[in-house]
């Protein structure tokens, strides 16, 4: 089987669950062609995978995508790199072209090559997030979607959202995140006997409206009064000007970093964390999840979408969206019996590197492709 990968994005998420699923279809024995950003920000780990493999296994091709807004316009109107992508996936005439997440020149190549019947898409999020709906990501979202022959979701959540959009049941399969211990460093194993607390933790992503910091802001200032050594580390990039003023009124107990955070910083993020928070108002799932038990971290979070999926019982702790009260209550009784928090975590942990593998994701697509 000889399968084309592509994914044009440059920084985030997309470029380490593009390389994971690359590297695990090569270990499977799967020849894979890659089309990806020379801007990326693992570019170097793609170059190395490329000269450990060699071309009877693997094949690179770089795009000079963009860097800026002003860059992304221009060379989007440049037709000419569109076309020389799709001239690219005729000539090598993959068995499929798989498309590992969502981005603008994506859709307008599939167009081109709708007639191969060969396109494979995972969908992340079949429906924008709120606060971050509009009619243009409605657009391109329709376009995401239906510019696929079959398609791979992460939840059973989404299939059937996906299911509600018209797409056939018999064409959608559900492969679950997998594990993100691209992240890991040596140092960073808390699973194996692990018995300190730091009393910190984390909230840890893109900040927006659905991400819910409002309500663990709110939470944590309730458990603060009775835990007054905890802290509360914020990072991530996003607009905070909303969050300001609980940002003032916590200050002594926040860690705040709001920027971009590169790969090689989630080490030392989530290394001196006891667990994360994901208090979200509405989501589909949570490539966080995955990421936080890598790291031997169990996780708190909101009972929406498909969340509940990726958290088997005793790898974390489920709340309701939108309560406060519910949040601080499960935060404070992690702490006051700290055993969970030790027992969950090494649950995380196994779960991630026994059930959320790479090459079982991979194992599930081929036999969904064959």
């Amino acid at each position: 089987m000889r399968i084309l990968l592509l994914y044009l994005g440059r920084r985030g998420a997309g470029p380490v669950y593009s390389f994971e699923f690359a590297k695990a279809l090569i270990n499977k024995g799967v020849y894979v062609d890659a089309i990806v950003s020379s801007y990326s920000e693992n570019i170097v780990a793609w170059r190395n995978l490329a000269s450990t493999n060699g071309i009877d296994k693997f094949r690179l091709m770089e795009i000079y995508t963009y860097r800026s807004k002003s860059e992304f316009i221009l060379r989007s109107l440049n037709f000419r790199i569109i076309w020389r992508l799709v001239k690219y996936v005729r000539q090598i005439k993959p068995d499929w072209l798989l498309v590992t997440m969502n981005h603008p020149w994506h859709s307008m190549m599939l167009f081109f090559l709708r007639k191969r019947k060969n396109r494979v898409k995972i969908i992340h999020d079949v429906s924008p997030h709120s606060g971050e709906d509009s009619w243009i990501k409605r657009i391109a979202k329709f376009f995401d979607i239906h510019t696929a022959d079959k398609w791979v979701v992460l939840t059973n959540v989404a299939k059937i959202n996906l299911i509600n959009c018209g797409v056939d049941s018999n064409k959608i399969v559900v492969i679950p995140h997998a594990n993100f211990n691209y992240y890991l460093r040596e140092t960073t194993n808390q699973s194996n006997g692990r018995r300190q607390l730091f009393n910190r933790i984390a909230f840890v992503g893109r900040i927006g409206k659905y991400k819910g910091l409002q309500v663990l802001l709110k939470a944590f200032a309730n458990v603060r009064d009775k835990l007054p050594n905890l802290k509360l580390m914020i990072a991530g990039n996003g607009d905070v000007n909303a969050y300001q003023e609980d940002f003032n009124a916590l200050h002594d107990s926040l860690e705040l970093n709001i920027r971009w955070i590169a790969d090689n910083e989630f080490s030392e993020i989530l290394r001196d964390v006891d667990f994360v928070v994901l208090p979200y108002l509405d989501a589909t799932q949570s490539g966080i999840i995955p990421l936080a038990f890598a790291f031997g971290k169990t996780v708190i979070a909101s009972n929406v979408g498909g969340i509940q999926e990726q958290i088997p019982a005793g790898t974390g702790v489920l709340v309701p969206p939108g309560d406060i009260d519910a949040l601080g209550n499960t935060i404070l009784d992690m702490y006051q019996h700290p055993d969970k928090i030790f027992k969950m975590g090494d649950n995380a942990y196994h779960y991630a590197n026994e059930e959320l593998t790479w090459g079982k994701s991979v194992e599930k697509l081929i036999d969904f492709l064959h």
